[in-house]
């Protein structure tokens, strides 16, 4: 479904006014973008959506509208600022730590040391094609906790960073897969790290053996 008509910056405004004073419902804050104004962060659907009730009457729920895209481009229209909520510097989401690493200690604050640089434009472009599921066991987690689950997934590297000898050029159509974290870290529990394929049929084997037992 696509934006509703009659949406202006004024209604835009209200909503965020509206935001000011009642906050933000837990099940609707954003995981990937937000909308800046005046100093302050909001989550850009929600935004819209409220904003519909003062257009149109009635406020858009997470289900029924606009994907994240057609949101930022709508609000970017009417001269509002909506960025990543992550920064690219490093392309990592929390807990997306699974190779071999070395941490350099401070007494406020860790520091990733990574012998191989990630490319979170590498990151981009794999999920931009394979899409958010779990390359193992299919998981999405929008569909299962809602916008605070958008964009939530981490980048599986087919052969893992730490085996490479030297800086090599990522394809991430071939290379990369996303996964979910508990399948990340079954992957690399294998010595060497299993493939998405044994990882999926591990799976498929003790739900069989499961199911066999209950009978």
């Amino acid at each position: 479904m696509t934006i509703p008509q009659g949406i202006t910056r004024e209604h835009i405004i209200s909503a965020i006014n509206e935001v000011k004073n009642n906050g933000v419902p837990n099940h609707r804050h954003s995981m990937r973008y937000i909308l800046v104004y005046e100093g302050k962060t909001y989550p850009p659907k929600y935004i819209v959506g409220l904003a519909n009730k003062y257009a149109n009457g009635y406020e858009l729920d997470r289900k029924d509208h606009h994907s994240g895209a057609e949101t930022n481009q709508f609000l970017g229209s009417l001269g509002f600022e909506v960025i990543k909520k992550r920064t690219p510097d490093n392309g990592l989401l929390p807990g997306e730590l699974l190779e071999n690493n070395t941490y350099v200690e401070g007494a406020k604050k860790s520091i990733l040391v990574n012998a191989y640089e990630r490319n979170p434009a590498a990151r981009e472009a794999c999920l931009k094609h394979h899409g958010y599921n779990c390359g193992v066991c299919e998981i999405n987690f929008e569909d299962v906790y809602g916008e605070i689950g958008e964009g939530f997934t981490h980048v599986h590297h087919l052969k893992p960073l730490h085996e490479l000898k030297e800086e090599y050029e990522v394809d991430p159509v071939n290379d990369l897969r996303p996964v979910c974290p508990n399948c990340h870290a079954m992957l690399h529990k294998g010595n060497p790290i299993y493939t998405v394929e044994e990882l999926r049929a591990i799976i498929k084997n003790n739900n069989s053996s499961s199911k066999m037992a209950k009978r």
